[in-house]
Parts: structure tokens; C-alpha cells; sequence
């Protein structure tokens, strides 16, 4: 007998809310996965980095806690018996915390995801971003055709700047800046023209900034997190100039130092990864995908002492 899928989705972003849509458009059943509020882990490692938030509660998974949530929130129930021998779970860029393992307890999973060495889409590059994307894995499961929209968000989602780059098939890179603008607007209810400016300014600091060569590559530094922080949309920008950044932010909620790189050149990635993150930065929690040209880690805002 074929078992029906339940999916548990991770993390609100763009790729995420359209995987809610296709769900909800064919009535498929999924929850979401809820942490209790104040738990700050980070992708997929047990490391605890402490929270300065004094909010209580359950509330939806974030990036840094995607996999350790304690309890799943069920939007569209099952139709029948929940039991495991007539369902399958699948994990869509999330995971359960140890202690809360026993709710799962039986089924069998199916994982959806990117991120880490071993999932599905973590080694398929911009040649395969639709298969490789969670969006791209979740239409597959189903045998559904993706939309135009479906194929440009898994491009973005999967590898921004290969596909601004035109390495992504049927993939316009115009297409596909009008599509994240409209998408940014909406889930930030700003404006157009908000956006664009953004864009633009973050284009020319891009364009005017300090160079560093590394491995190779001259990458634009934007390590200090006080000029980071004041410039919204590097990211998108360098993505569309084809041009590496390096960045750095102050992630308040853990109270770490943020560090990464966004690189079309997967070479450069993997030297930044085995290198410059465990060497000079001497970060921790390093995570990343040549294959999708970007990586990051963190370090304590306590640097030198124990980490948490």
C-alpha cells in the first residue's frame, strides 16, 4: 500500500511560502515545525548558542533552530489514521531535537532539503538547480509541473547568482530580478521602487568597495558588520553583478559575530570553508555548498573565550 505523505515545513522564506502554496493548491497535508521561543541552535549541529530573548512559548522554526524543533503545528490534518504504517514524514529543510524525537517515533522519513552534505540537493549545481532546490524535490514527490514562477523561485532559492549568471536553463535573469523584487515587496509590504533603489545602492557600494583576493578571486569586503548592516540588499546585488562578497553582521538573538561568502566559483568556496573560516575567522558552526556558491560560520562575541 502506498502511504500517504504528512511534510513538516522549516523556516519562513520565499521558497518555503511557495511550497506552502503548492500544498494548500492540492490539498496535500503538512504542519509546521515549532521550537519553544528562546532556542537558538544552529544548522543541524546539537550546539546550544544561548538566546537573549526572555519571550516563552512555541513559535516557528528560524534558520538557526530549523533543526531542533519540539513540536509540529498541523495546518491540513490527514485525512485518515496518523499511524506509521500508512504515512510518511517528510522533512522540508528541518528536523526534530533529540528530546522530541518520540513524537515521530516509527515513521519513515523523506528528506527534503539543501543545505547539509548528504541531503538531497546539497551537490547538484546550477545545471540541476530545480532538482536540487526543496521546492524542485517537493513537486517531483508529488508529479507536479512546476510553473515558470516555481522554476525562478528554485533558481534563486537553489543558486542566486549562477542564475543571474544565465547558468540556469530556462532561467531569463531579467525574469527573474522582476520575480524577487515583486517577492520582496510582498513579504516585506514595501515598495517597488524601495527595493530597486536598494538594489542599486548596494550595486554601487559593490562597485566603490575595498577588494580582497582570495584563492583566486578578487571578492568585495564587507566584513564589518557596522557597514554591512547599513546596506540592505548586498547579497542581491552581487549575485547580479557577478561579483563575491565577503560579509559580516552582529546577530543579536545569540549574541555571535555572523561571517560569509557568496562566490559564483565553487573552488573558492571550498578553500574559504577548509581555510579562512577554521584558520584567520576561526569560526565555528560552519556551514555551506560550493555547488550553490555560498558559506558562512560564526564566532562568539566573546572571541578568544569558550565558545557557548
Amino acid at each position: 500500500m502506498k502511504k500517504e505523505l504528512f511534510f513538516v515545513l522549516g523556516a519562513r522564506d520565499p521558497e518555503c511560502a511557495e511550497i506552502a502554496n503548492v500544498l494548500e493548491a492540492n490539498n496535500v497535508p503538512y504542519g509546521i515545525a515549532m521550537v519553544e521561543r528562546g532556542k537558538f541552535y544552529n544548522h543541524g549541529t546539537n550546539t546550544h548558542f544561548g538566546s537573549l530573548s526572555s519571550r516563552k512559548g512555541p513559535e516557528r522554526v528560524q534558520t538557526f533552530n530549523a533543526y531542533q524543533a519540539s513540536s509540529i503545528r498541523t495546518v491540513i490534518p490527514l485525512k485518515g489514521d496518523n499511524t506509521p504504517d500508512r504515512v510518511s514524514v517528510v522533512l522540508v529543510e528541518c528536523g526534530m531535537d533529540v528530546s522530541s524525537s518520540h513524537i515521530l517515533r516509527g515513521y519513515d522519513f523523506i528528506r527534503v532539503d539543501h543545505h547539509h552534505p548528504g541531503d538531497p540537493g546539497y551537490e547538484l549545481g546550477p545545471e540541476n538547480y530545480f532538482e536540487g532546490s526543496s521546492i524542485g524535490q517537493v513537486c517531483n514527490l508529488l508529479g507536479i509541473e512546476p510553473s515558470t514562477r516555481q522554476r525562478i523561485i528554485a533558481a534563486a532559492d537553489h543558486c542566486l547568482a549562477a542564475a543571474y549568471g544565465g547558468m540556469c536553463k530556462g532561467v531569463d535573469p531579467e525574469e527573474l530580478l522582476r520575480t524577487r523584487v515583486e517577492i520582496k515587496c510582498f513579504h516585506r509590504n514595501t515598495t517597488e521602487t524601495k527595493i530597486v533603489a536598494d538594489i542599486h545602492n548596494a550595486a554601487e557600494a559593490i562597485k566603490q568597495s575595498k577588494r580582497i583576493t582570495l584563492f583566486g578571486e578578487e571578492l568585495a569586503d564587507f566584513m564589518d558588520f557596522n557597514v554591512m548592516s547599513s546596506i540592505p540588499e548586498l547579497t542581491e546585488a552581487s549575485a547580479l553583478l557577478g561579483i563575491g562578497i565577503l560579509k559580516g553582521a552582529y546577530i543579536r538573538d545569540i549574541d555571535h559575530y555572523k561571517y560569509g561568502i557568496f562566490s559564483r566559483n565553487a573552488d573558492v568556496i571550498q578553500g574559504w570553508m577548509s581555510r579562512t573560516a577554521t584558520g584567520s575567522l576561526n569560526l565555528k558552526n560552519i556551514y555551506g555548498s560550493p555547488s550553490r556558491g555560498y558559506a558562512g560560520g560564526y564566532r562568539s562575541t566573546h572571541f578568544g573565550s569558550t565558545e557557548q
